[in-house]
């Protein structure tokens, strides 16, 4: 059975107002009965499906009307099911007007005070109505959940015009639907996760938002700056759908064709303003982190694929390099060249020094193992010092220290997996670290460089002396990708080939 209790807020009490027969609890989740206030409060609509343990859908659905203080029942129906609909979702549009819709069934409006149908849409799935009563939003989603997929319809609910906005760009279903106060946008949530917001006069999603395990449900804060979604994980996320917080946001720039050639494949300027990626040609886009929009390509003059990036200090230089040996220093605002720079071997990787004097560049010879690292000194030009790695043709990497004194290199891996570290200035060998590395990272005191390694651990060291002040701390299963340390240095984000 399910059971139905009413809360007090001002003197946190509970009353049970009524129970049902209803799909066992050991079949699932309870999801089985839906409800909602009427427009005063005084009345609450509820929704209730039984089946039995071995459907995948009710067997039969009722339809009633309740006293919210009293739990008497002031009508009930028995609501009308076709082969294979789902539960069914129910919303009050306006004093007097009550909006039931089921997944693979229709949406009814019905009359809240004799419990009569008055109008029958043939479209039906998880729904919201928008603030003024008038429009509704239905998610009509695939009949077979192994094979899921999801589009969104705009229902005029006088008329019966629906007009469709864009389908879900993902395998999923959607299962939670929310207009914005002010009816100009509908949050959804599907259940693998992530949470879109559909613009209503474009049809065209918007926002995409992304960090869940699995979406089941959303709600919309009153002001509408922020949406509040849940998982079955027991999670609870807030989201800015305002702009004025753009964590968790996901936007994209071009098509998925034009994506980068290998990983990490982007680069943020110190001022976290401006973010430039290779793309699958050898060009360079550059995206405005407050607007999440191009506002820039640089063209290939790397070769067909560039792949090291490296911002300078003052977030204006930026340099890129690729194939064809080339290293090109580009001022960013005028997106012209300043300087390019020759090498003998493809440029897979670069870095700048914190006061933007040096400039290290790790180059690989074609058809050969090993890997080669270059420092110059930007104002004369010299070479400071040349230095070879048996590795690093797979997958290398440079850092400076943040007080620009040292400088790692990551070797991996095809003759085994290292890090270097030298006397930024010099080239002196400080010491060097053996042990399956595959990324690199100076914490932002410089007291820590940080290792990720093939079997998903981040091996922490001094970064003076290359001892292990802890034990390496187990993130993943397989092998780290990218890690970054947070601005205090107290915590650092990691993603690997499983995560």
């Amino acid at each position: 059975r399910v059971s139905l209790h009413v809360l007090d807020v001002s003197s946190r009490t509970t009353k049970r107002i009524g129970s049902w027969r209803s799909i066992p609890a050991a079949a699932g989740p309870v999801r089985f009965i839906r409800l909602a206030f009427s427009p005063t409060g005084q009345r609450i609509a509820v929704a209730v499906a039984t089946a039995t343990p071995s459907s995948p859908v009710p067997v039969g659905q009722r339809l009633l009307l309740l006293e919210s203080r009293s739990g008497k029942v002031v009508w009930q129906r028995t609501y009308p099911l076709r082969p294979m609909q789902n539960e069914v979702q129910v919303e009050f549009a306006r004093p007097g007007v009550l909006v039931t819709s089921a997944q693979q069934g229709d949406t009814l409006l019905w009359s809240a005070t004799s419990g009569r149908i008055e109008r029958r849409f043939p479209v039906g799935g998880p729904f919201a109505v928008s603030p003024n009563g008038l429009l509704a939003a239905v998610a009509r989603n695939s009949p077979n959940p192994l094979d899921p997929s999801a589009s969104l319809a705009l229902l005029d609910l006088s008329t019966g015009r629906q007009r469709s906005l864009e389908a879900l760009p993902a395998a999923a279903w959607i299962v939670g639907l929310q207009f914005t106060p002010d009816a100009k946008r509908v949050v959804g949530a599907s259940f693998e996760g992530a949470l879109r917001v559909w613009d209503v006069a474009s049809g065209s999603i918007e926002q995409t938002f992304s960090g869940q395990s699995s979406g089941m449900n959303l709600a919309v804060l009153p002001g509408g700056s922020a949406v509040v979604s849940g998982s079955q994980g027991g999670s609870v996320t807030a989201w800015s759908i305002t702009g004025a917080h753009r964590l968790g946001r996901t936007f994209r720039w071009n098509v998925p064709t034009m994506g980068c050639p290998s990983a990490p494949c982007l680069a943020v300027n110190p001022q976290s303003t401006l973010m430039a990626t290779n793309q699958a040609d050898g060009t360079i886009a550059l995206i405005d982190l407050h607007t999440h929009k191009v506002v820039g390509t640089l063209p290939a003059r790397n070769g067909s694929i560039g792949i090291a990036l490296a911002f300078f200090p003052d977030g204006r230089t930026l340099a890129t390099g690729g194939l064809n040996g080339h290293v090109t220093l580009w001022d960013v605002s005028t997106r012209s060249v300043e300087r390019t720079l020759r090498f003998p071997d493809p440029v897979v990787w670069a870095a700048v020094s914190p006061d933007g004097r040096l400039l290290a560049v790790q180059t690989q010879p074609r058809g050969k193992p090993g890997s080669r690292v270059e420092v110059r000194d930007l104002s004369s030009r010299a070479v400071l010092y040349r230095r070879t790695l048996r590795s690093g043709g797979d997958r290398g990497g440079l850092s400076f220290s943040p007080d620009g004194r040292e400088l790692a290199a990551l070797g991996c891996c095809e003759r085994g997996s290292f890090v270097k570290v030298w006397a930024a200035r010099s080239g002196t060998e400080l010491y060097d670290h053996q042990g399956f590395a595959t990324r690199i990272a100076f914490s932002p005191r410089g007291g820590l460089l940080g290792v990720g390694t093939t079997d998903g651990r981040l091996v922490l060291l001094n970064a003076d002396d290359g001892k292990q002040p802890q034990s390496p701390i187990q993130v993943a299963t397989q092998s780290l990708v990218s890690i970054s340390f947070s601005p205090a240095g107290r915590l650092f984000a990691a993603t690997s080939e499983d995560l």
